[in-house]
C-alpha cells in the first residue's frame, strides 16, 4: 500500500463501502430522472439527503465488528448502531415521502400498507436502540455478570425480529378495463 497503512480513505474507495456510495448515487439520479417538472422539490431533496446518509451509515456500520462486545465498548458499539439503524430508517422515509408527496402517478402507488410499514418500522426504529441501552446501562450500573439482562430477553428478540420484517413489495396502479 502506498501511504503504508489504512487510512480514513481505505473505508471508501474499496468494496464493500465503495458499492454504498455507487448506490447512494444511483438512487440520488433516480430521484432526479424522475424529475418530471424540472424542479427539485423538498420531498426529492429529502430522498436524496436521506439516502447519501445511509451510505455514510453503511460505512460506519463497518465499524460495529471492531468496537463493541468483544472488547467491553458496549456503549460505543450501540451509538454506532443506533445512528446507522436511524440513518437506515430516514432513508427509507425519503423514499416513502418522495412517492407520497411525488406525481400523481407515484401517490397512486402507496398504499395504506405502505404507511402502516413506515409507522411501525419508525417506533421499532426508535425503541430498540432504547431497550438496548436501558439493558447495557442497567447491567453495568448494577454489575451483572453473565446472562443477566434486565429486561427478559424476549422483549429484544421481538423488536430484533420486528425490525427486520420485509418491507411490503411496491404496488402498482391498477388498470381499468374496458367493458368491466
Amino acid at each position: 500500500m502506498a501511504v503504508g497503512h489504512y487510512n480514513p480513505c481505505f473505508g471508501w474507495d474499496f468494496p464493500p463501502a465503495s458499492y454504498i456510495a455507487v448506490y447512494a448515487g444511483l438512487e440520488s439520479m433516480r430521484t432526479r430522472l424522475l424529475d418530471m417538472d424540472g424542479h427539485t422539490s423538498w420531498a426529492e431533496h429529502f430522498a436524496i439527503v436521506t439516502t447519501w446518509l445511509h451510505g455514510a451509515a453503511s460505512v460506519l456500520w463497518l465499524l460495529l465488528w471492531s468496537v463493541g462486545p468483544h472488547d467491553g465498548r458496549w456503549e460505543e458499539h450501540l451509538v454506532i448502531f443506533t445512528v446507522c439503524v436511524l440513518c437506515r430508517y430516514l432513508c427509507t422515509l425519503g423514499n416513502y415521502v418522495e412517492s407520497a408527496f411525488g406525481t400523481p402517478l407515484q401517490r397512486a402507488r402507496v398504499k395504506r400498507k405502505h404507511t402502516a410499514h413506515g409507522v411501525v418500522y419508525g417506533l421499532v426504529t426508535a425503541t430498540l436502540p432504547m431497550l438496548y441501552f436501558t439493558d447495557v446501562v442497567v447491567y453495568k450500573s448494577e454489575a451483572r455478570t453473565g446472562f443477566d439482562p434486565f429486561l427478559p430477553w424476549q422483549v429484544l428478540q421481538v423488536m430484533d425480529a420486528a425490525w427486520t420484517l420485509p418491507s411490503p413489495s411496491p404496488s402498482r396502479p391498477s388498470k381499468s378495463r374496458a367493458g368491466s
